[in-house]
């Protein structure tokens, strides 16, 4: 199945060869990807940077997040 190719699907290796900056946005309650798990993901990409929403599960963009909007035009201008 395709969920089963998914949960074994492991990149971890590879993420050292990232050489881009990276933003990555995290959910202080995700009950999928944790914040442990993000924070381990921001230590193997170089030049990454690590958002945490206080308030947010999973999905970040449930709900008015204009944070979100404002992380992303000043990290993109």
């Amino acid at each position: 199945m395709a969920i089963d190719a998914c949960l074994n699907f492991d990149i971890g290796d590879e993420l050292s060869n990232i050489d881009v900056p990276t933003l990555i946005l995290a959910g202080k309650y995700d009950e999928i990807t944790s914040l442990k798990s993000q924070k381990e993901l921001q230590g193997k990409i170089r030049n990454s940077r690590l958002f945490v929403f206080d308030d947010v599960r999973h999905n970040l963009l449930i709900g008015e997040n204009n944070e979100i909007l404002n992380i992303l035009k000043k990290e993109f201008k």
